[in-house]
């Protein structure tokens, strides 16, 4: 029996997850737009504007025009000015959606956005009906003005009690507004990190500005006729370098574009022996964890051992019952270079693999990037609900959106990751003579030893053939 109730759809799944992207984005665009909008309508707006409710000849001087004279004025007399508090809640969102996080119970943060909204109009209406000082409904807008006047009778004239409900209020409405929001606990950090760092060089240009100020009322003024640049110029002089010196892009640049430092505990260099002894999990658990962490130089070198050097002292070869092996000076040295990627380069191919993932509808965060000299390892940490066989299966997907020759992916045994390798754009020669003349050669105890290669961590490989009826060598 066919199953009617399947969905049908016409483009492929990573298109379609590609289309909605693209829509959020556009979306989080407009919302952005829309705030910065009713900003600047708000800021310049002017009562003697004309607008729905007061007609007039007298010219528009909103910055957008009569469009944003009569949005501003709508929005003041139904909210009054906690019509503000609009402006930052879609500016979040905007970042919420252009980032992709999303704003979730969407539905539900409508509803606590009116209620914020109405809260601090109907606490300003409070506030100013308490003190007689002011009437104007503007201010608290017609919303607080209707809240109020609806529940003039239940709320006491004791100044205790008056402080207390408006208090409770107050709470009722910063803890709406901080929910409506939508920020994680990262961005809120990273909000703190702002307000931290403008604080401290307002602090550092307003004692910088004091202390140029003393130094130069102390100078003599320079004579009439003279070309000497006076005191006061100097000092606008100075002051302009220092402001334009201490918020200048690199500033701004470390607040909102400083992405590498928070990446640089995912990039470990180094893969060690810790994934090519999966086969005794129990014994290699505790120093995978510890070394999870770790950030260690990708400079590692094979350790050479006492072959070499023995080969290069003379021998008069008197003995002849020893058996020699071939000399290593037959087999080639490794003159290059050792080339390493970029921590950068490791970031943005990291980020550029999440997008594709994105693409294909596989939520999830690189959460370590293991270099090696042929291959790269990113190990992705996905979402809850995510299946390892849907990500398995876009393996040749994922060779073709990262433009790779091929793409391996696999389940890391004993840890809650998917490794991801992709071959890396110059990829190193291992030379046999590297690793015949390292120290984990003659230190293998085979009595066959047969050297492999180097694994993805850059160590010399070696297996005993005496010891198995089979050799399965993998790679990319």
């Amino acid at each position: 029996m066919t199953n009617t109730n399947r969905d049908i759809s016409f483009l492929p799944k990573g298109a379609t997850s590609f289309f909605k992207k693209r829509t959020v984005e556009v979306l989080a665009i407009i919302l952005l737009i829309l705030s910065l909008f009713l900003l600047i309508s708000l800021v310049s707006f002017s009562k003697n504007d004309p607008s729905l409710n007061n007609l007039t000849d007298s010219k528009v001087s909103n910055w957008f025009g009569l469009p944003g004279a009569i949005i501003a004025d709508i929005s003041i007399q139904i909210f009054g000015f906690s019509i503000y508090l609009l402006i930052p809640i879609l500016m979040s969102w905007s970042w919420r959606l252009i980032s992709h996080k999303g704003v979730k119970k969407f539905w539900l943060k409508i509803c606590t956005l009116i209620l914020t909204l109405g809260v601090f109009s109907f606490n300003h209406e409070l506030l100013l009906n308490f003190y007689n000082k002011f009437s104007l409904t503007e201010l608290s807008g017609l919303v607080g003005s209707l809240i109020y006047k609806y529940s003039i009778g239940l709320i006491s004239t004791n100044i205790n009690i008056f402080y207390l409900i408006s208090s409770l209020f107050f709470i009722l409405g910063c803890v709406s507004f901080i929910y409506t929001l939508s920020l994680g606990i990262e961005e809120w950090k990273k909000i703190g990190q702002f307000f931290k760092l403008l604080l401290k060089k307002i602090f550092y240009t307003i004692l910088w500005f004091s202390r140029t100020g003393e130094k130069l009322a102390f100078k003599p003024s320079p004579k009439k006729g003279s070309t000497e640049i006076s005191d006061n110029t100097k000092l606008k002089t100075y002051r302009f370098k220092f402001v334009s010196k201490i918020f200048s892009a690199k500033f701004f640049k470390k607040l909102f574009f400083n992405q590498s430092a928070k990446f640089k505990h995912k990039i470990e260099p180094t893969l060690s022996n810790e994934i090519r002894k999966t086969n005794s999990i129990s014994a290699n658990q505790e120093s995978n964890i510890e070394k999870k962490g770790r950030i260690s130089k990708n400079n590692q070198k094979i350790i050479k051992g006492k072959r070499e050097g023995i080969e290069a002292q003379a021998k008069l070869g008197l003995d002849k019952n020893i058996i020699e092996l071939p000399p290593l000076h037959l087999l080639s040295i490794n003159t290059n270079k050792k080339r390493t990627v970029s921590e950068e380069a490791l970031e943005q191919n990291a980020r550029m693999l999440e997008s594709v993932l994105s693409d294909f509808g596989i939520s999830g965060e690189i959460i370590k990037v293991r270099p090696g000299p042929v291959v790269t390892l990113y190990e992705l940490e996905p979402a809850r609900g995510i299946k390892a066989s849907r990500v398995i299966s876009l393996a040749d997907d994922i060779a073709r959106s990262m433009s790779a020759i091929s793409a391996r992916v696999a389940v890391i045994p004993g840890q809650n990751v998917i490794g991801i390798e992709l071959p890396n754009s110059n990829r190193e020669t291992v030379y046999l003579r590297e690793l015949l003349s390292s120290k984990d050669s003659e230190n293998s105890g085979g009595k066959l030893t047969l050297a492999l290669g180097k694994d993805i961590g850059g160590e010399p490989i070696f297996a005993d053939l005496t010891r198995m009826p089979h050799l399965l060598v993998a790679g990319t």
